[in-house]
């Protein structure tokens, strides 16, 4: 599903770490005209296109570049699994697009990089979701994550009541 022209808009203002607000001021575009710009409910005119394009500094070309769309994915239970799998760990021979799936999920799940990401990168990561999920799959992967990583804490935690157990016992047996 190609990107339309207001999602362009979006994903490159959010990629140059700008605000809605920040353009509206550059540009004297009403912010609210930005918002539905950027969302499809309204379309820009030549002027406004190019007002916009100045504040955030790329060329009215760059937009109308058409791209491959990235893969699609299938929701399938064996995909599920193995996305799953791989994000909460275990390691999975993955190709380079289901490597990208799995980062882009770690990105916008709280909890699995090391200190929280910046809204730009998660914004960034969501959208590159949406391009190959709908709403409602990316609902489930994160979903079937959360569940893998509360089953993978449940063994650990029983794994080390087994070992005091063990320990116990070996102290008491002396």
């Amino acid at each position: 599903m190609p990107q339309t022209l207001g999602q362009k808009l979006y994903l490159l203002r959010i990629q140059k770490g700008m605000t809605q607000r920040g353009i509206s001021l550059r540009t004297g575009i009403p912010q609210g005209n930005l918002s539905n710009i950027e969302k499809g409910k309204r379309d820009p005119t030549v002027s406004t296109l190019v007002r916009i394009c100045r504040a955030i500094g790329v060329s009215p070309v760059e937009l109308f570049r058409e791209e491959p769309p990235p893969r699609r994915f299938v929701l399938t239970r064996g995909f599920l699994e193995t996305i799953t799998r791989a994000v909460v760990g275990s390691p999975e021979k993955l190709g380079k697009e289901e490597r990208k799936v799995v980062e882009r999920l770690k990105d916008i799940i709280p909890g699995f990089r090391p200190k929280p990401l910046p809204s730009k990168k998660v914004y960034e990561s969501w959208y590159e979701l949406k391009q190959r999920f709908s709403r409602e799959e990316i609902r489930t992967l994160t979903e079937r994550v959360r569940d893998a990583e509360q089953r993978l804490k449940a063994e650990e935690e029983k794994d080390y009541q087994k070992l005091l157990s063990r320990i116990r016992k070996v102290f008491r047996s002396r």
